[in-house]
């Protein structure tokens, strides 16, 4: 009988919340330049679970991508920025369905 002599490892993936999340449009998948392209950051009202999360970020040292934040390219930036009323979820919904 044969035996290895490797230990087992189980990887696990936990997500890094400490950082910034890339432009990359919420709508369409596109990757866009900010210096270029007339897209950007859109903060939709937050949920109150949201709030409690981004409380985090007034802790020293703490960085990330703040809840209710979406980036959006050009095309979708605008349209976006008229929902800004809206949560994130409920944005992203009329959104999508708008653009189908």
């Amino acid at each position: 009988m044969l035996y290895s002599c490797f230990p087992l490892y189980i990887i696990r993936y936990k997500p890094n919340h400490k950082q910034m999340k890339p432009p990359i449009c919420s709508i369409c998948d596109k990757k866009f330049d900010l210096e270029k392209d007339n897209g950007g950051l859109v903060y939709f009202r937050l949920t109150p679970e949201q709030e409690k999360f981004n409380e985090r970020f007034k802790q020293p040292g703490f960085t990330g991508h703040p809840q209710g934040a979406h980036w959006f390219c050009g095309e979708h930036y605008e349209k976006a920025k008229k929902l800004e009323h809206l949560t994130d979820h409920e944005a992203l919904t009329l959104l999508n369905k708008a653009s189908d």
